[in-house]
């Protein structure tokens, strides 16, 4: 009898490459279905909600938690957070982060949180199983992507997470 075959996720990884090394990352979370849970755009501008507020001000208690981590560039917009992490060099005898424990801790801070204030204790994840990273290069790859971090309400109603989008 023919086992079905299981759907196999394509890595977005860069092979090779060990994810606590010192850098710059993009990662971008997007919630479960893309349910705009978030906030509004309106006037070219993020307008978070509860939700949303929840998600930014979590992104911020990352630093005090983890040494060898700052924080640059954020936005959360409606349905996912667009951020740039860069990972630096770990005090003597403290393991390195990486991006994989970092995004895992954010998720489970914010879920836990929205769990807290809105009583909705079964709710499910709210993200998306994954993520999306990319490594940044070098510095003009690294302005275009804080522009594009930037930018993003004011592009939101062509924006490729915007469900409400309509192709033409």
């Amino acid at each position: 009898m023919n086992q079905p075959k299981r759907l196999r996720r394509n890595s977005t990884r860069w092979p090779g490459h060990d994810y606590r090394h010192r850098g710059a990352y993009f990662i971008t979370l997007v919630t479960r279905q893309r349910e705009m849970l978030f906030g509004d755009i309106r006037d070219n501008r993020m307008i978070l909600n509860s939700w949303g507020t929840i998600a930014h001000t979590a992104w911020h208690s990352t630093t005090p938690l983890r040494p060898d981590v700052t924080l640059a560039d954020l936005i959360v917009m409606p349905n996912h957070v667009h951020a740039i992490i860069h990972l630096i060099e770990a005090p003597a005898g403290v393991p390195p982060s990486s991006i994989t424990d970092i995004i895992r801790g954010y998720k489970g801070t914010v879920t836990a949180a929205i769990r807290r204030v809105s009583g909705i204790h079964d709710l499910d994840c709210i993200w998306q199983r994954n993520y999306h990273d990319r490594v940044i290069r070098n510095e003009d790859e690294y302005r275009r992507i804080a522009e594009y971090i930037r930018e993003n309400p004011a592009r939101w109603q062509h924006d490729c997470f915007n469900s409400l989008t309509i192709a033409t």
